[in-house]
């Protein structure tokens, strides 16, 4: 374990971008006594994100961006995304000269990452979001597994992402919890200012009184988009003639939503990020039907707001965020229209909404990054401590 009295422990995170909701985390990590924070990013924003990529220069951690490239990546349940090769990683680390590196997603990013933890004698701790191993090929699972099994500790982001790891051979004592966490503060803020309050109304005055089902989100085939249209549409005409179905978002999806309004389906398209609060506290359920989400932090801002989720069961964040029928409800979207309309009529017809929310919101409350930032920080207390302390050289 590195020496306090002699300088200060470094610790790198490595990460594709620095999303606004991962910033508390990140400052309270950076808060931790005698560490030195760097956040070695290889892009600045996503390009399907709307989020401002924000000043980092009044923070107590550094950000560094590495050299990488793209590539598109189709999964095996059809999903596609794009993947960063941070080719520049290696030098980045090497300059900095971290203790203890702590790397996001078991991919490329963590293989650079143990080439220059092996050269600096530096502990590397993935920080794993998977909560689908199915989704990899038989050879990516298996480099996966080499990676986290072999790892020092290894920092899960939920129980499913805890159990895909057991899954892969992990010792469970080396897997640390850090479950997601929404940046609960800016939430709050936005839930007492006085605008909030008037644009709630506005919403609710929108839609004549009518119930709000609110799908919040990109409009990507993976929140399946088409089934909860298709499913709304099986619903009874007395849920019609109370509800209507609000999708608050943009992306590729958007199309299914438009010219709907006769069915009670109405599109807002994108919202500033302070205004998906104003929905959220509107809506009367949320609805959330992600295949392939390793989380699905929505949930979390839906819960704080005070409303409850029809989530799916295929969502990361379901093992820990949602009791069906206390906190919120459970679905399967791949098994159908029928079933998803069931569900959804389920939720709608229940008679203990409000009450729900209540108990949403503070089951939420439980996850904060003050929670996700100590499984981090135990984490590498825990990996240091099997490591040689390296060198206490300056670094660039």
């Amino acid at each position: 374990m590195p020496d306090h009295n002699i300088g200060l422990t470094r610790v790198a995170i490595c990460t594709n971008f620095i999303s606004p909701y991962r910033r508390p985390v990140l400052r309270r990590l950076a808060e931790t006594a005698g560490w030195r924070l760097r956040v070695i990013t290889n892009t600045t924003m996503e390009q399907d994100r709307n989020w401002e990529a924000g000043d980092f220069s009044d923070e107590h951690f550094q950000v560094r961006r590495c050299g990488s490239f793209m590539r598109q990546q189709r999964r095996a349940n059809g999903i596609s995304s794009v993947r960063h090769i941070p080719l520049g990683l290696p030098a980045e680390l090497m300059r900095f000269k971290p203790h203890a590196i702590i790397t996001g997603e078991l991919g490329a990013r963590t293989a650079l990452a143990h080439v220059a933890g092996s050269a600096l004698g530096a502990a590397v701790i993935p920080w794993t979001y998977q909560a689908d191993p199915s989704s990899r090929s038989v050879a990516i699972r298996g480099i996966q597994a080499y990676m986290a099994r072999n790892s020092p500790a290894v920092i899960g982001m939920g129980q499913r992402a805890r159990n895909t790891l057991e899954i892969m051979g992990c010792n469970p004592e080396r897997i640390h919890d850090a479950p997601n966490s929404a940046d609960i503060d800016t939430i709050r803020n936005r839930l007492s200012h006085e605008s909030h309050h008037s644009a709630v109304r506005a919403i609710k005055n929108r839609f004549n009184g009518k119930r709000i089902a609110a799908v919040v989100g990109r409009m990507i085939a993976a929140k399946s988009i088409r089934l909860i249209v298709d499913a709304w549409k099986q619903l009874p005409s007395a849920i019609h003639d109370d509800w209507v179905l609000v999708f608050t978002g943009d992306g590729s999806e958007r199309h299914i939503t438009e010219g709907q309004e006769h069915y009670g389906i109405h599109c807002t398209g994108a919202v500033a990020p302070e205004q998906v609060m104003d929905w959220m506290t509107a809506a009367d359920l949320h609805i959330f039907g992600s295949i392939a989400d390793p989380w699905g932090l929505v949930v979390n801002e839906a819960m704080h707001c005070g409303t409850p989720t029809l989530c799916s069961v295929r969502a990361g964040c379901f093992d820990n965020l949602i009791t069906d029928g206390l906190n919120g409800f459970a679905f399967d979207p791949r098994r159908g229209h029928s079933h998803t309309s069931e569900a959804m009529a389920r939720a709608m017809m229940n008679p203990r909404l409000a009450e729900l929310g209540c108990r949403a919101r503070a089951d939420a409350a439980k996850y904060t990054p003050t929670r996700m930032a100590k499984g981090m920080a135990n984490a590498v207390t825990t990996a240091l401590l099997q490591r040689q302390p390296i060198s206490k050289e300056s670094y660039a």
